[in-house]
């Protein structure tokens, strides 16, 4: 949604000699992953903007902006604890922390409508789909066996064809959460092809807390299977479920990880895995909004493992049922 407003560039200072132009459409994803629902963060956001430009003031600082982005949010009839999370997410920015999602399960099931919903909800512009990944390596196996001798390509086998294919999507998955790490970004990975049982380097809690990073699996399925033969076909870590989030239409359990992870009684207390079943794809809405709320907690309890959570940021821990306003 264009406005007259975007025309004029505000400036926001974050100190004497750095500052940045206002760009409408980051805050308002910023208000999103504020727990924000996106047609009310379009509009908080354009009030923000049209707040200031009113009042001639085209160079504001960062403490001058969230202090009104706070009156707006609630005059808007959000909660105070929507705008507790606004220092939270702007800290989760300026620490580059890293956020992995993985996101496995049988065909048809919603993945992909799961990983756009909540990289709408985290800003994340990263979705890369391991499907995609096999394609693109299929073909490029296909290019290199014309350039053999037809007695090559019959000695071939099938399987080792597949085999090769896997290892490859793997090595591709690997390098893209390494690159997450050291850079720093935000990546949502999904796909049929997606074993968490690849990666239980990167899902032990130990490794992430070493690595100051968050990276989650979540295990896709129908609610007419067990959640327990879903979890092993793609995680092969997990030992017992523990429900943690149910309803009519969605149920979600976190699975427990090996009894000899390096990570200790921690795992406990914060899982990496999830396996979440629901009645229909569409019910992914509000699997999302509370996958949200799992990766907003994870996010602070990293802030306050390296000691930036405010104090009034802290307040927002035990906030579970941050919503709308009615």
């Amino acid at each position: 949604m264009s406005s007259k407003y975007d025309v004029v560039k505000l400036k926001v200072h974050l100190s004497s000699a750095h500052y940045y132009i206002l760009s409408r459409f980051l805050l308002s994803r910023m208000l999103m992953f504020c727990r924000i629902p996106e047609d009310a963060a379009v509009r908080i956001s354009l009030a923000v903007k049209k707040h200031f430009v009113n009042g001639e003031q085209t160079s504001i600082t960062q403490d001058e902006l969230e202090a009104h982005l706070q009156s707006a949010i609630t005059a808007f009839g959000f909660s105070e604890a929507h705008t507790r999370l606004f220092p939270v997410v702007t800290q989760f920015h300026t620490e580059r922390i890293p956020l992995v999602l993985l996101i496995a399960g049988p065909a048809c099931r919603g993945k992909t409508t799961l990983a756009h919903l909540l990289s709408a909800r985290l800003n994340c512009s990263t979705i890369i789909n391991t499907e995609v990944l096999h394609d693109i390596n299929a073909a490029i196996d296909d290019l290199l066996l014309k350039r053999l001798p037809v007695n090559a390509v019959a000695a071939t086998s099938e399987l080792s064809a597949s085999h090769r294919a896997e290892a490859h999507v793997v090595a591709a998955v690997n390098a893209e959460v390494d690159k997450a790490m050291r850079e720093g970004k935000v990546v949502i990975v999904e796909g049929e092809r997606l074993r968490l049982a690849h990666f239980r380097h990167f899902l032990d809690p130990a490794f992430q807390i070493s690595a100051g990073a968050v990276l989650l699996g979540f295990v896709l399925d129908s609610l007419d299977r067990s959640a327990s033969t879903v979890c092993a076909e793609y995680n092969e870590t997990a030992v017992h479920l523990r429900p943690v989030y149910t309803t009519e239409c969605v149920s979600v359990m976190c699975a427990a990880r090996e009894e000899n992870s390096t990570c200790g009684d921690c795992a406990a207390t914060a899982p990496s895995v999830y396996v979440a079943r629901c009645r229909a794809v569409g019910d992914n809405l509000e699997l999302s909004a509370f996958l949200h709320n799992v990766v907003v907690e994870r996010i602070m309890e990293e802030l306050q493992h390296r000691g930036k959570m405010t104090a009034c940021a802290e307040a927002t821990e035990g906030d579970d049922n941050v919503g709308p306003p009615s």
